[in-house]
């Protein structure tokens, strides 16, 4: 037992030195593998991972001053420059009605006939009131120039006098209402026949023979006995953007393609309403058009193209816009730093759009497919040298 110790005492003091040798090298073997090159990382390296930007599929261009060629385009109809829904003058019995729709009229052409008999006799029987009065005022005057002769030598009296004179200016003065009692009478049989206002076509025919009529019901729906509409002038009413309002003008030509008919018609514009549409945002725009072979029909689609004129605008190509409608905007590189800046814009072709406002020919906006990557601020290098 006690030898064992002995050899344990003596192991344990020969053992000192080599123990300290060995993790001294155990250290020391750590310290090379730490910094050899596959587990060194270079500061520099990192420094420039995190300062490089990212290469984009990006490219410039600058907005490009034009000439605007672009017509104005709208939609809209055909209308009538007038249009009657004819009823009658005077109360009676509808005795005839000369037309049917599709007549196509000239002014004064007699459309239907009230019964005129009544009418007639209203006629003769205030023109025997006339007769009745002018003999009574020329009893009178004859009274009158009696007591003139005789009041010379002193056979009457002044006041017979006067009362003569009174008697003549009374008998004249029914003259005079009964003569116009019957130019109101003879209106009234002159218009018991109904006729055209203007130069027409006939569009509806609401009532036939039969029908009584009362002037007391005329304008009521349903009151008149037929619609005329005048269209040997037509009138085409469009609307257009109001964002076109500053390139309309009075007198502006255009060119008016009307469904049905096989080539465009050249027109001008005669009227630029000044009333917006607030829901649509649409300018009213109309057209006079000639049409005395009465080719053109109301109700029919027109869409008119109207030639502006000549303006400098600038445009930029549609790939460079990005954002909804009402919210666009580019990308502006700023020395190499891509800046968001809103713009506004109109169509102008099937490539580019006008920029109403937002960039000046001096501007250089990024393009390509990798547009959509790029966020405001961004450092953006490599970038192709601008293209016009």
């Amino acid at each position: 037992m006690a030898k064992t110790m002995a050899r344990h005492r003596l192991m344990q003091r020969d053992s000192g030195p080599y123990s300290r040798l060995f993790v001294l090298g155990i250290f020391l073997l750590t310290i090379t593998c730490l910094s050899s090159p596959a587990y060194s990382a270079s500061p520099s390296s990192e420094a420039d991972t995190q300062d490089e930007a990212p290469r984009l599929n990006v490219s410039l261009v600058t907005p490009r001053l034009t000439e605007s060629t672009s017509r104005i385009v709208g939609t809209g109809s055909v209308f009538a420059a007038k249009t009657s829904n004819v009823g009658t003058l005077v109360s009676g019995q509808v005795h005839h009605v000369f037309v049917k729709v599709g007549d196509q009229l000239e002014e004064g052409a007699p459309l239907f006939k009230i019964r005129p008999e009544n009418y007639e006799f209203v006629v003769e029987e205030i023109k025997a009131k006339v007769a009745v009065a002018k003999a009574n005022a020329e009893k009178a005057r004859l009274d009158f120039n009696r007591a003139k002769a005789l009041i010379n030598k002193r056979a009457v009296s002044e006041a017979k006098l006067d009362e003569a004179r009174n008697a003549y200016a009374a008998t004249r003065a029914e003259v005079g209402v009964a003569e116009a009692r019957l130019k109101l009478a003879e209106q009234n049989l002159s218009d018991t026949v109904v006729r055209a206002p203007f130069r027409c076509v006939v569009t509806e025919r609401n009532i036939d023979e039969g029908v009584y009529l009362s002037v007391q019901s005329a304008g009521m729906a349903g009151s008149s006995v037929v619609q005329v509409k005048k269209i040997d002038v037509v009138t085409v009413i469009v609307g257009v953007p109001a964002q076109e309002l500053e390139r309309l003008r009075i007198g502006a030509p255009a060119f008016l393609t009307i469904s049905g008919l096989s080539a465009p018609i050249e027109a001008n514009v005669s009227v630029i309403n000044d009333r917006v549409d607030p829901t649509s945002r649409m300018i009213e725009v109309r057209f006079v058009v000639r049409n005395s072979d009465y080719r053109i029909k109301p109700g029919l689609f027109v869409y008119a193209e109207v030639e502006p004129e000549r303006r400098k605008v600038l445009v930029l190509s549609r790939h460079s816009v990005l954002g909804a409608t009402g919210a666009t905007y580019v990308y502006v590189l700023d020395g190499d730093v891509a800046r968001r800046r809103p713009v506004r814009i109109s169509d102008f072709d099937a490539s580019d759009v006008e920029i109403i406002s937002g960039l000046s020919e001096k501007d250089t906006v990024l393009t390509g497919p990798d547009l959509y990557q790029v966020q405001e601020n961004q450092k953006i290098t490599g970038v192709p040298d601008v293209a016009g």
